[in-house]
């Protein structure tokens, strides 16, 4: 099997913390059936925003009973549906991006409540966007028609009213990086490029460069955060839009929406790398130990540490070399068909130097990540990949140029990980083997070793050949005659 399909598989089959056994049950648990078979995997965090909260509840139980609740248990009453479908997407999924989850399972309510009487849900899963943003809800919306007049006001209690309504449904969150973005629509379905020639809000300008660079990377909303916040505290009354779009674009606009985001912060973003990829692993020394439940178990013991700890990304670090260590020397290949996809994948790698030093940057790694797609052994660092990226709607490899799509295409990879910690002064080492890197000085210091031991090996050799043939001859000789 070629590595595109190993990719896909990879794909398909979220890493999770269960048994095959312990899948199976909560598919018959929740009435579900692609929750019943492991080769279904991927379909599980969207159906857990899809599940009712008496069916939610019915999991936690399960993975209560069953010993597998890693994260503070939270008092279920106090818990909106959505915020215990993702508690539980973190107990089960650890890394999994929730805002992904949930982007999917908003199309088919949307479709749902399109054939409802009632305002048309705006299509926000059509909202260019990546896993740096997580959208929490729509604050305002609004009919519009600018043929006329490209001017149009939203009461500030309006929107004052909507941000505690956000906050009391998102409590759990931190705030400190929220924003509101404005959006254009030409139908429930269609965004309008929002290319301004001139947009002002309360009468001051604030179309600028950053701004129309963000849309030109292929982001679709206008960041009106410190406007919004400015107005709220000024205790104005309204909020006051002039709208100038390119082409005269701003004719076609019929619906204007406002919504609220999280921007994640870099280290959130680098803690789920970590978490993922240890997930991944956690998943396959499951499926591939003779014990699984004490596999897991052990897991769990280590995701406790993490949650219980207050520095997240070094807790996050520790997990993840503690885990690898005690496994990256066993085989956790659950086919003999992955183990030839994987050996497919590392006879493409012909690189003999790793390099320690970010090509972003031009620092040394601290993150050592690479794509799944990615064929070289350097890495790049993750928080830095990650700030560049923040505004940046199509995320390619900074070696080799290959397309990212999201985070999922993302791991941290072991060796170099170990690497920067053993060789904290070296800005690149040699590899000798498959998962083998050396320093200079070492790799040198064994080629000498190697050229010693071959010297004195044909030293040995030529010294039997002086005396052994003449022996052989001349018995030879005296048995013919």
């Amino acid at each position: 099997m070629n590595l595109t399909l190993y990719k896909q598989r990879r794909f398909r089959q979220k890493p999770h913390i269960l048994t095959i056994e312990q899948s199976r049950e909560l598919g018959q648990l929740t009435g579900k059936k692609v929750l019943k078979h492991i080769t279904d995997q991927g379909l599980i965090p969207i159906n857990l925003f899809r599940l009712r909260k008496k069916k939610l509840e019915m999991i936690y139980k399960y993975l209560f009973d069953h010993h597998l609740i890693h994260d503070k248990q939270p008092v279920l009453e106090s818990l909106q549906t959505h915020q215990l479908a993702e508690y539980l997407l973190n107990i089960i999924y650890p890394g999994y991006p929730a805002c992904k989850a949930k982007n999917q399972a908003f199309i088919e309510y949307r479709l749902c409540r399109e054939k409802d009487s009632g305002p048309i849900p705006l299509a926000y899963d059509y909202v260019p966007t990546t896993e740096v943003y997580e959208r929490l809800d729509e604050l305002y919306r609004m009919n519009v028609d600018l043929k006329e007049k490209t001017t149009f006001d939203i009461s500030t209690s309006t929107l004052k009213r909507a941000i505690e309504r956000i906050r009391a449904a998102n409590f759990t969150k931190s705030f400190e990086h929220i924003q509101y973005h404005l959006y254009f629509w030409n139908s429930t379905r269609t965004l309008l490029k929002p290319q301004c020639t001139s947009l002002c809000i309360n009468n001051h300008e604030i179309w600028t460069e950053k701004k129309e660079k963000i849309v030109d990377e292929g982001f679709m909303h206008i960041d009106i955060t410190e406007q919004v916040k400015r107005s709220i505290d000024s205790k104005s009354k309204k909020i006051k839009f002039d709208i100038k779009l390119v082409n005269n674009d701003e004719y076609n606009i019929n619906h204007i929406s406002i919504s609220a985001v999280i921007k994640r912060p870099t280290e959130d973003l680098v803690c789920d790398l970590y978490l993922q990829t240890t997930t991944e692993c956690i998943a396959r020394s499951i499926q591939s130990s003779s014990f699984p439940l004490d596999t897991q178990q052990i897991a769990i013991h280590l995701l406790k540490q993490y949650h219980e700890s207050k520095d997240k990304l070094k807790s996050a670090e520790n997990l993840f070399l503690t885990f690898l260590s005690n496994t990256s020397n066993k085989n956790l290949s659950s086919s003999e068909e992955d183990e030839e996809e994987i050996k497919e994948f590392q006879d493409n790698d012909e690189e003999s130097i790793v390099s320690l030093i970010d090509p972003i940057s031009g620092t040394r790694i601290q993150h050592p990540v690479r794509s799944l797609h990615c064929k070289h052994r350097s890495c790049f660092d993750a928080a830095v990949f990650f700030d560049r990226n923040a505004d940046i709607k199509l995320w390619h490899c900074p070696i080799c140029l290959v397309h990212i799509k999201n985070t999922e295409e993302l791991r941290i990879d072991y060796v170099n990980k170990v690497a920067l910690i053993q060789y904290p002064q070296e800005e690149k080492l040699f590899v000798l083997q498959k998962d083998t890197l050396l320093s200079e000085a070492e790799m040198f210091d064994e080629e000498e070793e190697d050229e010693t031991i071959l010297i004195d090996f044909k030293r040995s050799l030529h010294k039997e050949e002086k005396q052994e043939p003449v022996q052989k001859r001349l018995r030879t000789m005296t048995h013919v005659m």
